[in-house]
């Protein structure tokens, strides 16, 4: 349990994502163009994006740019079923 009450915890069901991994800056726009890349990727793979984009960024600002990490998710949706 979060000791602060600002923090909640949601229980989300099981989904598959795509995602794309870079390093550098993680720029409106570069996060922009990734996402195009991705989606652009898993239409050549036959599968299906859906949604908006979730975007995450997990260094802090006086990291090196070529040292950073980001990614982009993009929610898949369910295979079809035989």
């Amino acid at each position: 349990v979060p000791n602060d009450p600002n923090v909640r915890l949601l229980e989300e069901p099981a989904k598959r994502y795509g995602v794309i991994t870079f390093s550098g800056f993680g720029s409106q726009a570069m996060m922009a163009q990734k996402s195009e890349e991705l989606r652009t990727w898993l239409l050549g793979k036959k599968l299906t994006p859906m949604g908006a984009p979730i975007y995450a960024s997990y260094d802090p600002p006086w990291t090196a740019p070529f040292l950073r990490r980001h990614e982009v998710w993009l929610a898949l949706a369910a295979p079809a079923k035989p």
